[in-house]
C-alpha cells in the first residue's frame, strides 16, 4: 500500500489537495484557456458541463473545438490522462498540474498550438 501511494505521489497522480474532481477539471480548463489566449487565440468556454467540448478557439478565420483533460506524466515520462468524453474535438489539451504545463495533441500527435 505504501509503495502504491509513493508511486502516485512521484508520478503526480491524484494530487488534488483535497479539491473535488469537478474543481480540478475547471482549473485545468481555465489554465488551458489562459495558455491559448496568451498565444493569441480567441477562446470561448462552455457554460454547461454537458457540452460537446470544453473550449472553442478562433484564430485567422478558423474555429477549433478543444477537449481538456487533467493528466500526469508517468515515471518513464509518458503523458497519461482519462479518455476523452467523445470524439467531437479537433485538439486534445492535457494539463499536467505537477509541471504546470499544457500539452496539445491533434489527431493523436503532440503539437504546438
Amino acid at each position: 500500500k505504501c509503495r502504491k501511494e509513493r508511486t502516485k505521489i512521484r508520478a503526480g497522480i491524484n494530487i488534488t489537495d483535497g479539491l473535488p474532481t469537478g474543481t480540478v477539471g475547471a482549473i485545468s480548463e481555465m489554465v488551458v484557456a489562459k495558455d491559448l489566449m496568451i498565444k493569441g487565440y480567441s477562446v470561448f468556454r462552455a457554460l454547461s458541463p454537458a457540452c460537446f467540448c470544453y473550449l472553442i478557439i478562433a484564430y485567422e478565420g478558423k474555429i477549433l473545438r478543444v477537449e481538456v483533460k487533467s493528466g500526469y506524466k508517468t515515471i518513464d515520462d509518458k503523458i497519461t490522462h482519462p479518455p476523452p468524453n467523445n470524439n467531437r474535438f479537433d485538439i486534445l489539451a492535457i494539463y499536467v498540474r505537477r509541471e504546470e504545463k499544457v500539452y496539445y495533441f491533434k489527431e493523436g500527435i503532440l503539437e504546438e498550438v
